[in-house]
C-alpha cells in the first residue's frame, strides 16, 4: 500500500438515522462513508460520475422550461338557500291567493245612512248589482257607486265599505233639493249638486230659477245646457248661498234667480229685495257680500241692492223702493194702474195737444202724413 494512501476504514453497519441532532436530514452511514472515501482519493482517481444534459442545466432554468399546469382553485360549494327562499315565497303567495278566493266572499250586505222617503234597503242592494257570494277583495266599488245614484235619483252618493272577511256595507247619502227650474210650464226639481231629482214637485220652499231649457230632463241625470256658463253659474249659486247665509247669520230665504241673461243676473230675497249681480265675474264674492249687507239690521227691508261693482269697490248700493217680480208660468203681469188726475191741479194748456191713448196718437200721425201729401200741398200751399 502506498504510504500516502490512507487505509480504508471498515464500513459501519447501516443505521436508520435520517437526521442529526440539529434536525438536518442526513444520508445513511454507508453512503456517507462511500462518499468520504471517494473524496479522499486524488481527483484523477475519483470515479467519474455520468451526468445527463438535463443535470448540467441550472435548476432555475430547468424549472422555468417545464410546462406549468393551470392553477385550479377549489370549487365553492353552491348554496341552495336562494332556491329554498323562492320556493317558500311561492308557497306563501299561493296560500294567500287561495285564502282570498275561498274565504273572502260576500256573505252579508248592509245598508246604512239616511234613506230617502220611498226608498227601501232592497232597492239599494238591487241597484248596486252586488250579489252574495262574490269575491269581496276583487269586488269593484266604483260600479256600485255609479249605479245606485243613477237608478235612484233621490240618492246623491253611495260609499262602499268592505269589512273582511264577509261583510259589505253601503252607506247612503240622500240628495237635498236645492232649486226648481221652470221648464216648459212645469217645475224641474234639482239637488244642490245640479242633479235632476224629479220632473214635477212643489217649488214653494225652493229657490225658483228662470233659465234656458236644459238639454237633459230625465231624473238621475245632471243638468247640462247649450251654454255651459249657465250650468256653472247655477252650481256656484246653489253651493255658495247656504254657506254664505250660515256665515253671515242671514235667516231669510232667496226666492227667485233669473239667469235668462247671464250678463245681467238678478236674485230676489224674500220677494222684497232685488239683488243685481251683473255678470258671472266674482259671483261667489258678490253672493257673500250680498248676504252680509242683508244681514245688517240697518239695511232697508225693500228695494234694490246693486252688487255689480262690489268686487272693485267693496260696497253695495241700496236703493229703497218697491220690487216687482217677473211673471212665472201661468201668471200674467198685473196691469199698471192709471194715474188718478188731481181735480185741484191747474190744467196745462199744452195737455190738450197730447194724445191720451195709442189710438189717438196713431190718428194724429195719419193726419200729419195726409197733410204733407202731394195733393194737399197743391190745394193748400200755405201749409208748406
Amino acid at each position: 500500500m502506498p504510504q500516502d494512501q490512507k487505509p480504508r476504514q471498515p464500513l459501519k453497519p447501516f443505521e436508520d438515522v435520517h437526521s442529526d441532532s440539529g434536525g438536518e436530514p442526513r444520508r445513511p452511514d454507508f453512503i456517507q462513508n462511500r462518499l468520504n472515501e471517494e473524496w479522499d482519493l486524488p481527483q484523477w482517481e475519483r470515479p467519474r460520475r455520468r451526468t445527463s444534459p438535463e443535470e448540467d442545466v441550472p435548476p432555475e432554468e430547468r424549472d422555468a422550461a417545464l410546462p406549468r399546469e393551470p392553477v385550479r382553485r377549489p370549487e365553492k360549494r353552491r348554496s341552495r338557500r336562494p332556491l329554498a327562499v323562492a320556493i317558500i315565497l311561492v308557497m306563501i303567495v299561493l296560500t294567500v291567493l287561495a285564502a282570498i278566493l275561498l274565504v273572502f266572499k260576500v256573505g252579508e250586505i248592509q245598508v246604512s245612512g239616511s234613506l230617502p222617503e220611498g226608498v227601501t234597503v232592497q232597492q239599494v242592494i238591487d241597484a248596486s248589482g252586488i250579489e252574495v257570494g262574490e269575491n269581496l277583495v276583487f269586488l269593484s266599488s266604483r260600479e256600485a257607486r255609479e249605479a245606485v245614484p243613477a237608478l235612484i235619483p233621490a240618492i246623491q252618493e253611495v260609499k262602499v265599505h268592505k269589512h273582511l272577511p264577509t261583510t259589505l256595507e253601503l252607506e247612503v247619502l240622500p240628495a237635498r233639493s236645492g232649486a226648481a227650474l221652470l221648464v216648459g210650464g212645469s217645475w224641474l226639481i234639482v239637488s244642490d249638486q245640479s242633479k235632476i231629482l224629479s220632473q214635477s214637485g212643489d217649488p214653494e220652499t225652493l229657490l225658483k230659477v228662470l233659465c234656458p231649457a236644459p238639454e237633459e230632463t230625465a231624473p238621475g241625470a245632471f243638468l247640462t245646457f247649450e251654454d255651459p256658463a249657465v250650468g256653472e253659474i247655477l252650481t256656484t249659486v246653489l253651493t255658495t248661498l247656504p254657506q254664505a247665509q250660515e256665515e253671515s247669520g242671514l235667516t231669510g230665504s232667496f226666492t227667485l234667480l233669473d239667469l235668462r241673461d247671464t250678463a245681467a243676473m238678478t236674485l230676489y230675497y224674500e220677494d222684497k229685495v232685488l239683488l243685481k249681480l251683473g255678470s258671472a265675474l266674482e259671483l261667489a264674492y258678490k253672493l257673500k257680500a250680498g248676504c252680509r249687507f242683508l244681514a245688517d239690521p240697518t239695511a232697508a227691508e225693500t228695494g234694490e241692492l246693486d252688487l255689480t261693482s262690489t268686487p272693485e269697490t267693496k260696497r253695495g248700493v241700496m236703493t229703497a223702493g218697491t220690487v216687482a217680480l217677473p211673471p212665472l208660468a201661468g201668471q200674467t203681469p198685473e196691469p199698471t194702474p192709471a194715474p188718478t188726475p188731481d181735480p185741484d191741479a191747474t190744467p196745462n194748456p199744452r195737455d190738450k195737444d197730447i194724445p191720451d191713448t195709442v189710438a189717438q196718437a196713431g190718428a194724429a200721425a195719419s193726419k200729419v202724413i195726409i197733410m204733407f201729401s202731394h195733393d194737399t200741398l197743391e190745394s193748400n200751399p200755405q201749409i208748406s
